[in-house]
């Protein structure tokens, strides 16, 4: 893996098909393995996907995270 790989977040209602992930203004070609959702509606339950694209063969892998909630 390359020493800087690059992170982009997107997420979605969990109610939503897979089709819906989304990314936020300033959410794509992170050097950062953090990020921050803004706007999120309270009491909603979210899926969060990451795609981290960097090894020296130009690979992209992604991780998700279903089912996180806000609280109301």
């Amino acid at each position: 893996m390359t020493a800087s790989p690059t992170y982009t977040y997107y997420i979605k209602q969990s109610s939503e098909q897979d089709t819906a992930y989304q990314t936020q203004a300033g959410s794509t070609n992170l050097s950062t393995n953090t990020y921050t959702f803004t706007g999120l509606t309270q009491g909603t339950s979210y899926d969060i996907k990451v795609e981290v694209t960097g090894d020296k063969a130009g690979n992209t892998g992604a991780g998700y995270l279903a089912g996180q909630n806000t609280q109301s």
